[in-house]
């Protein structure tokens, strides 16, 4: 069913034919009018009545339509879909280099699926993959000594294999996974995620709960079989499948069955993988 989305003066601002997905499974909604208001008249239609199913989600908004961005206010719109639980990853179908331009003046973030690639490929930074750790040396104390701790919530467990199309959500918390994760699965973590088997869906940590959060910056991901993702993100740092297959750096661990951690760079800016055994190797010299 198709909802258009019309201003006072009676023109149609948005085609809006449901939450769709694009090439790297995220929610996306087409609109010719970036006005805040004409956003949250879509949201209130698509999302308000079943919140929980959209809870956490990322949304693409699709600009290919819209024929004037001066007025662009990124983070009204931003706050919109934060008011529906919903985190705004950014604009997709923009083929402008001037556009482009403008929008990375603004410091707007653009997704595009695999027909603008190559306006992709221009528009995203290089991200650097090392394989440095760090190690937090011992402080030595005088006993005794008196540790306060803020006691967390029990870590959320599946115990099975989750399946396709599925989302499993930990807000507030980390969660675990005792089996593999299907292609279109999703798990989102306010904290970490564990997964003892393979992924071949979505995996979402550090999950920002508002538009002032910029999430759990130390979340870390962990699996321990086939790493495989359509899309890997931490804090809203994320790569998808497309990204990580053109990456040289990224190819030996994607598609391959080992022991994987992935966090946040030290800059925060871009997602760190490091094989569990080149990690214990570094660890043994100390």
């Amino acid at each position: 069913m198709t909802t258009n989305i019309t201003s006072a003066d009676g023109k149609i601002v948005a085609v809006d034919g449901g939450l769709t997905r694009t090439g790297y499974s995220f929610n996306t909604i087409a609109i010719k009018d970036l006005n805040p208001d004409v956003l949250k008249q879509i949201l209130e239609i698509k999302v308000a009545p079943n919140p929980k199913f959209f809870a956490g989600s990322p949304l693409v908004l699709d600009v290919s339509e819209v024929l004037s961005f001066d007025e662009i206010d990124y983070p009204k719109l931003h706050d919109v879909c934060a008011f529906y639980d919903i985190y705004l990853i950014g604009l997709s179908g923009v083929t402008s280099e001037h556009l482009i331009k403008f929008l990375r003046s603004k410091k707007i973030p653009l997704v595009n699926s695999n027909r603008y690639a190559k306006i992709r490929e221009e528009n995203t930074a290089p991200k650097i993959i090392t394989k440095t750790f760090e190690v937090e040396v011992p402080i030595r104390v005088n006993v005794p000594y008196e540790v306060k701790v803020e006691v967390a919530k029990p870590l959320l467990t599946i115990n099975r294999n989750v399946r396709t199309g599925e989302i499993i959500s930990a807000k507030d918390n980390s969660v675990a996974i005792f089996g593999n994760v299907a292609a279109t699965a999703r798990i989102i973590a306010s904290h970490n995620i564990f997964i003892f088997g393979s992924i071949f869906g979505e995996i979402y940590a550090g999950t920002p709960e508002s538009a002032e959060s910029s999430g759990y910056t130390k979340s870390f991901i962990y699996t321990s079989g086939t790493f495989k993702p359509t899309l890997c993100a931490i804090c809203g740092n994320y790569q998808t499948a497309d990204d990580m297959e053109q990456d040289d750096r990224i190819l030996p661990f994607y598609g391959k069955t080992q022991e994987l951690l992935i966090r946040l760079s030290e800059d925060g800016k871009s997602l760190h993988y490091t094989q569990l055994k080149d990690l214990n190797k570094s660890n043994s010299k100390f």
